[in-house]
């Protein structure tokens, strides 16, 4: 996949955030947003996190109705813990190889919580490495 630039890959991960908490799109369409997200993502940010996996793996996940292998597939460099109470709440926490803080998220399906907390982690991710940039100039 070719990278994208920085600005607009920032834009996309703000605008996946936003899907997570209203909950109009689909669990597919997140997982297959954040993979892309993971894939094409400035190398200083993502490069400890792509995915392992290819498209048509994801494809075969989600197409499968599995969302959730997906997702956890993401997470194959992350330490992570994912939970549900039994009344259709699941949180996932999340921290990346990068990263010694723990982002969390919380959903009624567990693979929009993965979602939400690995792009949470990719946007501390990202926010960091911006004032590291201003700070150099």
């Amino acid at each position: 996949m070719t990278r994208i630039k920085t600005d607009d890959w920032a834009d996309r991960l703000g605008r996946l955030l936003i899907q997570c908490d209203s909950l109009e799109t689909s669990p597919a369409d997140l997982v297959s947003e954040i993979y892309d997200l993971l894939a094409t993502g400035p190398g200083n940010i993502c490069d400890a996190l792509r995915p392992e996996f290819s498209r048509s793996t994801l494809r075969t996940w989600v197409d499968a109705g599995d969302c959730e292998s997906a997702a956890l597939g993401l997470l194959r460099r992350c330490g992570y813990m994912v939970s549900g109470n039994g009344h259709a709440l699941y949180i996932a926490t999340v921290v990346t190889p990068t990263s010694l803080s723990e982002f969390s998220y919380s959903s009624s399906s567990e693979a929009v919580a993965i979602c939400g907390a690995l792009a949470l982690a990719l946007q501390e991710m990202q926010t960091i490495d911006a004032q590291a940039n201003r700070d150099q100039h």
